[in-house]
């Protein structure tokens, strides 16, 4: 039997804390791509971090492979105090200089 690309989000009737909306349910493999869009305020960064973060869930199921990483519009998991060179090799750990 042939599997297809590896189930990276799983949302099934997925409620989004703060926002009384109807609940999402959607699947996401390796190698797709969607959009979200929507004014501002409407949940788009507040689903990003529910996936990332799922105990902020108000759902019946998500599952999220723990590889999925989360790069927020700021940043944010960067050292302002270091260069680019010293954040990229603060965040991959036993990088090899050649």
């Amino acid at each position: 039997m042939e599997e297809g690309p590896e189930l990276l989000v799983q949302l099934n009737e997925l409620g989004l804390q703060y926002i009384n909306r109807k609940p999402i349910s959607l699947s996401l493999h390796r190698g797709e791509k969607i959009a979200l869009v929507g004014s501002n305020g409407t949940g788009k960064s507040l689903l990003l971090k529910t996936i990332i973060n799922p105990k902020m869930a108000k759902s019946r199921e998500l599952i999220v492979t723990p590889s999925l990483k989360y790069i927020d519009q700021y940043f944010s998991f960067l050292d302002k105090n270091l260069s680019a060179y010293e954040n990229f090799v603060r965040l991959v750990p036993g990088l090899q200089e050649d």
